[in-house]
């Protein structure tokens, strides 16, 4: 089982570093850096001019994100569908696989809370006057305790299995005890609750592994959907085979369908609309980077970040929207229709167009509320021309390079 589990973790990452190479590639990793620059500066900047109110209700907001980052961590077992019937023979002797995975699911969820552990350091410092001493117990505490969270998840995919709400819940709720205790002499007091607790879990999944059964259905969905989600993440950069699509019909938009959807001239409008609408990977991504994009420039108190910050969106939005264009390239019937070839690509100009102008628009207005009218201008202007520059020679490009016509 060792031996397995060390395949397909190679297959995994291999399959990751490929990913990850199209999305921090240079010019993007460029920019990361420099908004990540400008939001230390920042926030840097806030908790210098906290006032006396805000100080006095933000290290609850702290305790609550703190407490909810239990939640980040999920066992990934790398499991696939057909495991439940190759794999069966073997489902009450996996324990070695699923403490390797268990191992593996680890890193990522303890460098998340230990990072937010230390982020938070600023605003419980100024608020609570926490130390050095009081923090570091706190990131002990936060990796001990997602270290017992993935022991309940991995213990919930064995064969019969207790509820584990309560459990989970106990987690979650120490967490949030941590961050608070470390405004008084008893903050080392939850490392010894999350030790303790996290004994007692150990000991538990090893008696389980050694007499239950793997419940490889659950297992493998549980691992489909985490992928999915993973996926979903590298679709904001780059194309994803490995996404599955799922349509889903919004009726109080069927007005927007219904102009000019009786034209023929507007026939690849129609249904460029119509698939930007349905499909989550694209109407549900250009609704969260803009909405994420608002949020960080209402962060923001530098203009040229707050700018930056809604181009890099933009630049996302487009990328992700482009391949819109070969939605229809495997139906047949679309080839049939008596339009011109650049007929398909224009319908795709209009409507990223129409899409990155909202954007810009939206940006514009929130800069101008955040940083004042001569940032927002600024804003405005970069917008426009990135939108034209986007439309106008981007598109073009990628419809030629993509479709066959």
């Amino acid at each position: 089982m060792r031996q397995l589990w060390q395949r397909r973790l190679r297959r995994h990452l291999t399959q990751q570093g490929r990913y990850l190479r199209l999305v921090f590639n240079d010019q993007f990793t460029i920019v990361l850096f420099v908004i990540l620059g400008a939001a230390l500066y920042g926030y840097a900047q806030f908790v210098r001019g906290m006032s006396a109110t805000v100080s006095g209700w933000l290290p609850w907001i702290v305790v609550v994100l703190v407490a909810l980052s239990v939640r980040v961590g999920q066992v990934a077992t790398m499991f696939t569908d057909a495991d439940a019937n190759f794999l069966l023979p073997r489902a009450a002797g996996m324990g070695d696989y699923l403490l390797a995975a268990m191992r593996y699911s680890l890193v990522l969820p303890v460098v998340a809370t230990v990072l937010l552990c230390v982020a938070a350091w600023p605003v419980l410092s100024v608020s609570w006057h926490v130390g050095t001493a009081a923090i570091v117990c706190l990131a002990v505490t936060g990796a001990l305790v997602q270290y017992g969270d993935l022991m309940l998840q991995t213990n919930a995919l064995l064969l019969d299995q207790p509820a584990q709400l309560p459990h989970r819940v106990s987690l979650v709720l120490l967490m949030g005890l941590s961050v608070y205790a470390t405004q008084f002499p008893v903050y080392w007091f939850p490392v010894v609750a999350a030790a303790v607790m996290d004994v007692v879990f150990r000991v538990w999944l090893q008696q389980r592994l050694q007499n239950g059964q793997v419940n490889f259905l659950l297992a493998a969905q549980n691992e489909n959907a985490r992928m999915q989600r993973v996926y979903r993440v590298y679709s904001m950069f780059t194309d994803v085979p490995g996404l599955r699509a799922t349509i889903k019909r919004r009726r109080w938009l069927d007005g927007f369908l219904r102009r000019g959807a009786r034209k023929q001239a507007r026939t690849w409008d129609y249904l460029y609309l119509r698939g930007f609408i349905r499909r989550p990977e694209y109407g549900n991504l250009f609704i969260r980077l803009t909405v994420l994009a608002v949020v960080l420039m209402c962060l923001s108190t530098v203009a040229w970040t707050s700018m930056a910050i809604g181009l890099v969106a933009m630049y996302l939005t487009a990328i992700q929207i482009v391949p819109l264009t070969t939605q229809y390239r495997e139906v047949v019937f679309a080839h049939l229709y008596p339009l011109p070839a650049t007929a398909r690509i224009a319908a795709l100009q209009r409507l990223l167009l129409c899409l990155l102008l909202i954007q810009t628009l939206v940006f514009t207005v929130t800069g101008w509320l955040t940083v004042g009218s001569m940032a927002a201008g600024l804003s405005l202007l970069a917008g426009v021309l990135l939108a034209v520059l986007v439309v106008g020679w981007y598109v073009p490009r990628y419809s030629r390079r993509h479709l066959q016509w």
